[in-house]
């Protein structure tokens, strides 16, 4: 750091009962105003403590990792057809994406979901009447909407 660096706002904590220390870069607040940047981190980082009390992970999540537990909680439920699905889906168009598949869902942007919704539909469809065709806006949809449904669940666990 320089003195005209503005640094990055760290949360710490301490676990008790496995005595760990983990820690959360929040960043560095520079879209705020100089005297409110102190109480949105603090802010951010009550946030954090009050997810990690409540049996919150302090470990990063992928898309890739979100598509799983999300499958996972399908068939928990009993939705057993619909985490085939989701499953086959999240085979084909994310993991077969390693890049994709690794960024973790709090650095995710609307650029990587526009790239990856671009590369999608040059992958030509499988079968059907449209077989070897770049894939519809529905078909797009349909991927998307069970990625959505990943993120979303993620977003439902970690709050």
């Amino acid at each position: 750091m320089t003195a005209a660096s503005e640094g990055t706002w760290v949360a710490r904590t301490h676990d008790e009962a496995t005595g760990q220390k983990p820690q959360k870069s929040l960043g560095e607040f520079s879209g705020y105003p100089p005297h409110v940047r102190f109480d949105t981190a603090k802010s951010e980082a009550e946030s954090w403590f009050a997810h990690l009390g409540k049996g919150g992970t302090t470990e990063a999540t992928t898309v890739r990792s979100a598509c799983e537990r999300y499958v996972g909680h399908l068939r928990a439920e009993g939705r057993s057809k619909t985490a085939d699905d989701a499953k086959a889906r999240f085979d084909r168009y994310v993991y077969s994406d390693a890049k994709f598949a690794a960024i973790r869902l709090d650095k995710l942007k609307p650029t990587h979901l526009d790239d990856w919704r671009k590369a999608l539909r040059q992958t030509p469809t499988r079968g059907g009447a449209r077989k070897g065709e770049s894939r519809s806006d529905s078909a797009l949809n349909r991927d998307m909407t069970a990625l959505r449904a990943a993120a979303s669940r993620h977003r439902i666990e970690s709050a």
